[in-house]
């Protein structure tokens, strides 16, 4: 009769999962095993619970990521930490749910013998399988369960049994949820590319980080990719953590929300201003005033992708341990130049622009937590999950662009990979005594296919002032660059052991400016006195060989000019202003002073000539530009020293 009831038992089990329902009831008999059993289920479904939290939804992560380092966010160094990506080479990685739930009734299965072993723990009770145990994962809205059938026959007193086969636990934890809005927030971004945009609009934002401009400077622009990368990652690490999800519980913006809603219609209506023809912003009648500190995250840093409202919390991280690849267009060697354009040779040949363009691709990941925080009775319980963030030429894209976040060597570590020899530096010219000698605090810096290193500065060794050191290994004809405040910088090839530089000793002067009046209409005769700036500005630079461009706007307050502290010759260009129009100016080219001229000098005034009647017509300004070129009153308004 046991054996008939047996069969019919475990021909039951094979068809039995619907039959199982939370609250399960057992015989008092039973109950020592099933508790025992159901704690088993219950540590071993918790930590794959836990594991599936911290890798994006997957138990055990499969071989075909596991073994692409491209397509995983890496935790750590070894690669042993990682979160899967969401989205990757363009196409989605979002585990299904299905999945999920099959994953974690596979690792509960495999789990289980072990910490039931044999049922070693109960040893007053005798129990006999009769029939392998099987899992299933149900991940419903509030919870997630876990059922277990496994046949067991339970013998108890006087010869008796009793069986019992089905076994379940439920954790309070919300995983679907946090997987649905998972889910939404990565079609949100692969459909608006919402990241790559706010990424633009960030760097495009930080005034160290070089994107497309045109300045008035004569001094060729550098940056260093590794300062950029610095720049990029700062912003990116402070901003990213900004970015609120409506409906979550989120920190609450500062102010309420009408005056958000109130600087939205006064942009509305500046921007119908502005296309009416407004000139002069500060005019506007609906400038907005004192707008909310976090105006700018209210209006760009926001994301609804339809989320019911709830107590869950998102949270987005960017570190700079995660990596980044970066690159910049155009560059040479890791440095990023901007272009010198020079104006107009007849007319401006000193009016230098600066203009540069530069095209940047990045990629970057981002990590994802969203934390419920009710799971597990209020401890809580966070799901996390990752996506790359791309950018090809100053354009979002999320289609295929295979990037490991890892770089060529950076300027740092070619700096620091050095040869076994050692190289002396000197530099020698006038000291601040005014006698020719070895100088000290020279700065040295190596210089080779576009990259710089700072060696470090001459000091006393042994009766001199030399730097000795060791240089970068990896370059063939490098140079080294002396540099100081108080000399024009010089630069040489680097000698086998000594390598000697010739510095010119600067004098710093106090400059000024004042106007000579020039009336071309009554024939050519200047004013005899000279006149002082009103709200006019003289734009200044002083050329002279050897790399001297010495540029300053006057009047201003405390201003200097450095010119050699010997015999030179100087080319010097002078455009005055008025407002935006040109109504002046002065040019020679060499200006000759003298050693004598610069050791009396403590000033020095620049004339410039005003133009009468002022230049309104483009033939007007021809005719002015070619009076200014044509040098004939060069000696007239000669820099004065004083």
């Amino acid at each position: 009769m046991i054996v008939l009831v047996a069969i019919f038992f475990i021909q039951s089990y094979l068809s039995s999962w619907s039959q199982i329902r939370p609250g399960i009831i057992y015989p008092p008999e039973a109950e020592p095993v099933a508790r025992f059993i159901e704690e088993c289920m219950r540590q071993s479904s918790q930590r794959a619970i836990e594991e599936m939290g911290s890798t994006g939804g997957w138990v055990e992560i499969p071989a075909w990521i596991d073994t692409d380092i491209t397509a995983s966010l890496l935790l750590d160094q070894e690669g042993i930490r990682k979160i899967p990506y969401w989205h990757h080479n363009g196409e989605s990685r979002i585990p299904t749910l299905s999945g999920m739930e099959r994953s974690l009734a596979t690792y509960v299965k495999n789990d289980l013998p072990d910490c039931i072993h044999n049922f070693t723990d109960l040893p007053n009770i005798k129990v006999r399988p009769l029939a392998n145990l099987s899992t299933r994962a149900i991940i419903a809205s509030d919870d997630v369960i876990i059922e277990t059938l496994y046949p067991l026959e339970i013998s108890i007193a006087e010869g008796r049994t009793v069986m019992i086969d089905s076994f379940q636990v439920a954790h309070q934890v919300r995983l679907k949820q946090l997987h649905d809005l998972g889910g939404r927030l990565m079609r949100f971004e692969n459909d608006r590319e919402f990241f790559e945009n706010l990424t633009l609009d960030l760097l495009s934002a930080n005034p160290e980080i070089p994107f497309t401009n045109l300045e008035f400077d004569c001094e060729q622009k550098e940056w260093t990719q590794d300062e950029i990368r610095s720049q990029i990652e700062s912003t990116l690490t402070h901003n990213l953590q900004n970015i609120r999800v409506a409906n979550t519980k989120f920190t609450p913006f500062s102010a309420p929300q009408g005056a958000y809603e109130r600087l939205r219609i006064a942009n509305e209506a500046l921007e119908q201003e502005l296309n009416d023809g407004l000139e002069d912003i500060g005019k506007s009648r609906s400038f907005p005033r004192d707008p909310p500190a976090d105006a700018y995250e209210y209006f760009h840093s926001q994301i609804d992708v339809g989320q019911a409202p709830g107590d869950v919390r998102v949270a987005f991280q960017y570190h700079p341990l995660f990596g980044m690849y970066l690159r910049a267009n155009p560059s040479s060697g890791g440095i990023l130049r901007s272009q010198n354009v020079d104006g107009p040779a007849r007319f401006i040949p000193f009016l230098c622009m600066n203009a540069y363009h530069f095209a940047y691709d990045i990629a970057y990941p981002i990590k994802v937590s969203l934390l419920d925080p009710t799971a597990f009775g209020g401890r809580g319980y966070i799901f996390s999950f990752a996506f790359p963030v791309q950018i090809a030429s100053n354009k979002p894209t999320r289609d295929v662009m295979v990037r490991t976040f890892q770089e060529v060597p950076t300027r740092e570590e070619f700096c620091t990979t050095l040869g076994d020899s050692f190289h002396e530096f000197r530099a020698v010219g006038i000291d601040a005594d005014g006698f020719p000698s070895e100088l000290a605090d020279i700065n040295m810096t190596y210089r080779c296919a576009g990259r710089r290193c700072l060696l470090g500065h001459t000091q006393a060794i042994d009766g001199r002032y030399a730097l000795t050191t060791r240089i970068p290994s990896s370059c063939d004809n490098p140079t080294i660059l002396a540099t100081h405040g108080d000399y024009l910088p010089n630069e040489t090839r680097i000698h086998d052991d000594i390598t000697v530089l010739d510095l010119q000793h600067l004098k710093t002067l106090r400059a000024s400016v004042q106007k000579r009046i020039y009336f071309a209409d009554v024939g050519g005769e200047f004013r005899d006195m000279p006149e002082s700036l009103g709200d006019e500005v003289a734009i200044i630079n002083v050329r002279a060989s050897g790399g001297l461009d010495e540029k300053l706007a006057l009047p201003s307050n405390d201003s200097f000019i450095q010119l050699i502290d010997n015999t030179a010759n100087y080319d010097v260009d002078i455009v005055l202003t008025r407002g935006e129009v040109i109504i002046g100016g002065y040019h020679t080219r060499n200006l000759t002073i003298s050693a004598d001229e610069i050791a009396r000098a403590q000033s020095i005034m620049f004339n410039v000539i005003e133009y009468r009647p002022i230049p309104l017509t483009s033939d007007d300004r021809v005719r002015m530009m070619r009076f200014l070129q044509s040098e004939q009153y060069k000696e007239a308004v000669r820099p004065e020293l004083g």
